[in-house]
């Protein structure tokens, strides 16, 4: 591993010495799996912007959904630009 600066060691999991779990990531790897957390993160933003749309409109609770919509629809156009980018370099052939 020493021979390699861009492998990351990762914890072993209890009993991953039987699975097919690798030991180390590349650096490619990692970006890949960050972009997609990251794009999971937008996705989460957009559910819960619409449910708290929703819920301004159909929820007893007094809470100020519609804020909370807000909140989380700008937190998402906030992260937008930069997480794109970050996926397409991490999952598209370079040209």
């Amino acid at each position: 591993m020493a021979e390699d600066a861009a492998v990351k060691e990762m914890g072993q999991p209890p009993g991953a010495e039987s699975q097919d779990v690798p030991a180390v990531l590349s650096d490619a790897q990692l970006d890949k799996l960050c972009a997609e957390a990251d794009l999971f993160a937008l996705v989460s933003h957009t559910f819960w912007g619409i449910w708290a749309l929703v819920q301004a409109r159909y929820s007893p609770i007094d809470f100020d959904y519609l804020e909370y919509s807000a909140m989380r629809w700008r937190e998402y156009h906030r992260r937008k630009p930069d997480t794109f980018t970050a996926a397409k370099q991490a999952f598209l052939p370079a040209a």
